[in-house]
């Protein structure tokens, strides 16, 4: 649960710091009963497909013209997003156009799957 909080978190800071300040940020979850799609949508300028292509490497960054970088941000938030969704058995994926752009999770939904390991906590536990 924790790491799920952090990857929504993540996804939705994402798109406040880089959609529009005049329009609101839509959070958005569905389920087809096999798996469960969770959306975060902004509008703001496209993202290019170059980026696109790297926008989940971790220490990546990209900032449009006309966007604020935040302070601190060193490129982690995204690539966490995407280690936590494949860790629950997932996938994350970016569309971006001129209207909007949307950041999609999918997950399996119907089994318990313990998640993979995250940062080091197996070794943690193991001392």
């Amino acid at each position: 649960a924790v790491r799920m909080r952090q990857m929504i978190s993540n996804l939705v800071r994402n798109a406040v710091q880089h959609g529009s300040p005049d329009t609101p940020v839509r959070l958005s979850v569905s389920t087809d009963g096999a798996e469960i799609t969770l959306s975060v949508h902004n509008q703001g300028p496209c993202i290019p497909r170059n980026a696109i292509r790297t926008i989940f490497e971790p220490l990546t960054r990209y900032h449009p013209a006309g966007s604020s970088a935040q302070p601190g941000s060193i490129g982690l938030g995204l690539y966490i997003a995407r280690e936590v969704a494949t860790a629950h058995g997932g996938s994350i994926g970016v569309e971006s156009g001129e209207e909007q752009t949307v950041f999609t999770v999918k997950l399996p939904q119907g089994r318990v799957r313990r998640p993979r390991e995250l940062c080091g906590s197996q070794m943690a536990s193991s001392i």
